[in-house]
């Protein structure tokens, strides 16, 4: 069965929906008026498994250990190894994975039995919501199930730091700093 979710995270309020779940997504696309070129990011409390893990360079093996689980999305180039540990074919060329140990991402991981494809909440391009009663009417009225964790302590959306080639780049700066990551990537030489 299709079902999206609205759920607390340690950064904002998420929409999602089951990773494999292509009918979900697109309703997420259409509630948020998101563009079908910005790909849904991968939101799981699951750590990737060691058979994951050894297949990436050492550098970062040790950098994803230091941020994750937190509030930094990497992007990572689609392989089999990244598919089997997700447990789902993506098509994308690249795919951004957050590791969150938040219970409301447990509770939803939980309740849609693996990784969530997920995003933030609100219309595409509008603030934040870090209360139930932030979100769009639209929004809420249309997904199956909220979970409401109350109101949520202010942070920045998550950093998103591609890591396809090494040193990796920050995409978006948000709840990890730029000096915050440099320090990380600097420590992982």
């Amino acid at each position: 069965m299709s079902e999206i979710i609205i759920f607390p995270t340690d950064t904002v309020y998420g929409i999602g929906c089951r990773l494999s779940d292509r009918e979900a997504q697109a309703r997420i696309y259409d509630l948020k008026i998101r563009p079908r070129d910005k790909p849904l990011p991968v939101l799981w409390d699951q750590f990737p498994d060691t058979s994951f893990l050894h297949t990436l360079d050492k550098r970062l093996e040790r950098l994803l250990q230091s941020v994750w689980p937190g509030k930094v999305t990497v992007i990572f180039q689609n392989t089999e190894h990244l598919r089997q540990w997700l447990g789902v074919e993506q098509t994308e060329v690249s795919v951004g994975v957050r590791i969150s140990r938040h219970p409301g991402v447990i509770e939803t991981s939980r309740l849609l039995q693996g990784p969530i494809a997920s995003t933030s909440a609100n219309l595409s391009g509008q603030g934040e919501t870090y209360r139930m009663s932030d979100i769009p009417i639209e929004i809420t009225s249309a997904v199956d199930r909220t979970i409401d964790g109350g109101t949520l302590p202010y942070s920045l959306p998550s950093t998103v730091l591609d890591v396809r080639a090494w040193p990796p780049t920050i995409v978006r700066e948000g709840a990890v700093t730029t000096r915050q990551i440099k320090r990380l990537v600097a420590e992982c030489l």
